[in-house]
């Protein structure tokens, strides 16, 4: 794949059609360990395909897993949050809602200062599965609040 001068796929930007396209190209620039600037000019054509009113499809759930994946390994925080706060809400259930990620994705936002952005989260965290990651994590014991959270039902 040719590249231009600032590493993108030649025509890969003006070729962008859908939300597959530029998760492609964002990929192929994090695989080429590109300059947090450049995936930030890529990231604004998510917004072309990503928006509260969509309806994802399956795959459209798996591009968007990826983008906020690329976010965070580049610590785009300012953009994180943009584009979790512009996703659907099925997207953001499926997203808040993952066993093994989720805990820790928390605690990561958490310590970046994310905090609106974790709460928003935890909003769409199935109560039940919340209760049985805080008791897993013990907490209460270990003065770990970081997930846990008091709701009302």
């Amino acid at each position: 794949m040719a590249l231009n001068a600032k590493g993108t796929p030649k025509n890969a930007l003006s070729n962008c059609s859908s939300l597959e396209d530029v998760t492609n190209v964002l990929t192929h620039m994090t695989n080429n360990q590109m300059p947090s600037k450049d995936i930030c000019e890529v990231f604004r054509l998510v917004f072309d395909y990503v928006c509260l009113g969509m309806r994802p499809s399956f795959d459209d759930i798996d591009h968007m897993l990826t983008i906020s994946n690329i976010l965070i390994q580049y610590k785009l925080w300012h953009e994180y949050k943009e584009f979790i706060l512009n996703c659907p809400q099925k997207f953001i259930v499926a997203y808040a809602n993952n066993s093994e990620r989720t805990p820790r994705l928390l605690r990561l936002l958490q310590k970046n200062g994310l905090n609106n952005i974790c709460a928003y989260l935890i909003e769409y965290v199935d109560k039940s599965k919340l209760a049985t990651w805080n008791e897993r994590n013990n907490s209460h014991l270990r003065e770990n609040t970081l997930v846990e959270v008091e709701f009302s039902m």
